[in-house]
């Protein structure tokens, strides 16, 4: 129950965060687009890792910056929580980076590739065969 309930609290510190950053959050040396990607709690409420990403591409200089902006403004950002949030304990709040959403973005790509490439194949040889486990059926990992 106790995880359910973390789980809970997370996604809705997540959720402010991300209104938060993105309609009352003033600071020119901030960027626009930046998206609070996961959040992660103490088991007490004491402090929260903040990872965020961002939808455009920026340099290693603008992401350092960034998060040097939103770790100096975490004092503020968590006063503006604390009003959206009611908990008991209001957690001392650390901006992390990730780049997952490039990574993302990156292995789509290769997929949507990989799905012209066979419509491709399949149009130019109508007559072959589909391979293990495709469309026959079978799953070569039963036989073993």
């Amino acid at each position: 129950m106790l995880h359910s309930r973390m789980e809970r609290v997370q996604k809705m510190i997540q959720q402010e965060l991300g209104q938060i950053l993105d309609r009352d959050l003033r600071n020119p040396d901030i960027p626009r687009f930046i998206t609070v990607a996961h959040v992660k709690v103490s088991s007490d409420l004491s402090d929260a890792t903040v990872i965020v990403t961002f939808l455009s591409d920026e340099d290693d200089e603008t992401i350092k910056r960034t998060i040097k902006e939103l770790n100096r403004s975490a004092g503020y950002i968590r006063t503006l929580l604390a009003k959206r949030v009611r908990l008991k304990r209001h957690p001392h709040l650390r901006f992390v980076y990730t780049d997952a959403t490039h990574h993302a973005a990156d292995l789509e790509e290769l997929f949507h590739e990989i799905r012209r490439e066979r419509e491709e194949y399949e149009a130019a040889h109508p007559d072959a065969a589909p391979e293990p486990g495709e469309s026959s059926g079978e799953n070569p990992d039963e036989n073993s």
